[in-house]
């Protein structure tokens, strides 16, 4: 046991999970962008300090929504009621409405996103559409 070396950290691109890193934050950035917003530093769970191990909550602000956002490259993607909580936690600490987003990436395919929004969220906008 004693005459084990040390383990030396890897290096992020040697990571098999910092490619889908990288690409679920360009996506991140491309929709706070398109949103009117901009994606949210430290997002992916990362706590703001050692100190204060509360997190942004969510991936995308915008306007008037908090956003977490999810990528896969399947057909189908598991919503953890978890998720629900953690961006409704976020978004009640900034005042907005929470929301997912959620992109379906494969390749030769165009891009499919969809957003999943509360249903008094939902109903709220499209009263204010029909005035």
């Amino acid at each position: 046991m004693g005459d084990e070396p040390a383990r030396r950290p890897q290096l992020k691109y040697l990571e098999s999970n910092h490619d889908r890193y990288k690409r679920s934050k360009k996506h991140e950035d491309r929709l706070g962008k398109r949103l009117g917003g901009r994606r949210l530093p430290r997002s992916g769970g990362l706590p703001w300090s050692k100190w204060d191990k509360t997190t942004a909550g969510g991936d995308i602000s915008a306007p008037d929504f908090h956003f977490e956002h999810k990528r896969t490259d399947c057909g189908s993607i598991s919503i953890p009621k978890a998720w629900l909580a953690k961006v409704s936690e976020g978004a009640r600490r900034v005042i907005k409405d929470p929301g997912i987003i959620i992109t379906f990436e494969k390749k030769g395919s165009p891009l499919e996103e969809w957003a999943l929004v509360p249903l008094e969220v939902l109903e709220r906008l499209m009263k204010k559409a029909r005035d």
